[in-house]
């Protein structure tokens, strides 16, 4: 596999450790916005590194598409109790 060296892209492995394939998701991220009063989550891109681990772990490619969609929309109440 290929991509999941960070600052090395071409270097391959055959066997990569657990923290190398957690170190190619963590770059997700997901930026919630409101406006005019409406929510709205958007989800940077996958890349084909990420796109292709989820298909190694037998995970829908559209998994973090669907978290997104199931945003909760309602007002968020940021104030202490």
């Amino acid at each position: 596999m290929r991509g999941v060296y960070d600052g090395q892209p071409g270097r391959k492995t055959t066997r990569p450790s657990a923290e190398l394939l957690l170190g190619v998701m963590k770059t997700i991220s997901v930026s919630v916005v409101e406006v005019n009063g409406r929510r709205h989550a958007l989800l940077s891109p996958l890349t084909e590194v990420q796109k292709r681990l989820l298909e190694l772990w037998d995970l829908p490619p559209d998994l973090y598409d669907n978290l997104v969609c199931g945003f909760p929309l309602s007002p968020m109440n940021l104030s202490e109790p």
